[in-house]
């Protein structure tokens, strides 16, 4: 709750409200401790990591890894399988592969040679 130096700090107040007046920095430094402690709440890795998510990770740094190598790669037909390599890992997850789709659109405006 802002502008506390104009209104006043109510008589009832919710305990998930603080009163702050960003003009005279009244609350500021409570204010920002406890943004920081609810940012770190959401932040912190739980302990009892399940299998999912240690396959998940994987399969993103998979993805990331094929697709720095289809950037990199020269060979049009390699640039190809890499992104193949990446979407197959983004279906791992998702469970849903549009490969072909993707390869149309994206390779719609070349013209491969015979």
């Amino acid at each position: 709750m802002n502008k506390v130096d104009r209104k006043g700090i109510p008589e009832k107040i919710s305990e998930n409200v603080l009163p702050i007046s960003v003009k005279t920095g009244y609350g500021l430094d409570e204010f920002w401790r406890v943004l920081k402690s609810k940012i770190r709440e959401k932040m912190e890795v739980p302990t009892d990591v399940t299998l999912s998510q240690v396959r998940y990770k994987k399969a993103l740094k998979n993805v990331v890894k094929y697709l720095k190598f289809a950037v990199s790669e020269e060979q049009i037909d390699l640039k190809a399988e890499n992104i193949r390599l990446a979407t197959d890992e983004i279906g791992g997850i998702t469970g849903q592969v549009y490969f072909s789709e993707l390869l149309d659109e994206i390779f719609s405006s070349f013209c491969l040679g015979k």
